[in-house]
């Protein structure tokens, strides 16, 4: 699992041309939510050879999660979640994770989650 590459905040956001090849092959990368469009950034992380993605909401994007047609495995996780995601992988040299494919359950509801207006 990546983080970023380099100091450079468009390499965070996963942005075309910010992330170096050699250090994302086969890496789930974290990309934060903003400035680009999320879909863009699975894109942006599979050219640079990526295997999977985790975009993490900004301050701004809080716990609102969407579900995004990813060209990559991707799961997408509130700002809080992020928070402490991001805490771990600065925590160790080695951060390691995995995305594993989705089952299908019926019968079950739901958690009820709040999704802001936008105008």
């Amino acid at each position: 699992m990546v983080l970023s590459h380099s100091r450079r905040f468009s390499s965070r956001l996963c942005k075309a041309g910010a992330l170096d090849p050699k250090k994302v092959k086969g890496t789930i990368l974290v990309c934060l939510r903003g400035d680009n469009a999320r879909v863009d950034k699975g894109q942006q992380d599979a050219l640079a050879g990526a295997v999977g993605m985790v975009p993490a909401n900004d301050y701004a994007s809080g716990d609102e999660i969407i579900a995004d047609p990813h060209v990559l495995p991707a799961t997408q996780i509130s700002y809080t979640d992020g928070l402490e995601l991001f805490a771990y992988v600065n925590s160790t040299s080695t951060p390691t994770a995995f995305i594993t494919h989705p089952t299908t359950q019926l019968g079950t509801k739901p958690l009820q989650s709040w999704q802001p207006f936008h105008q």
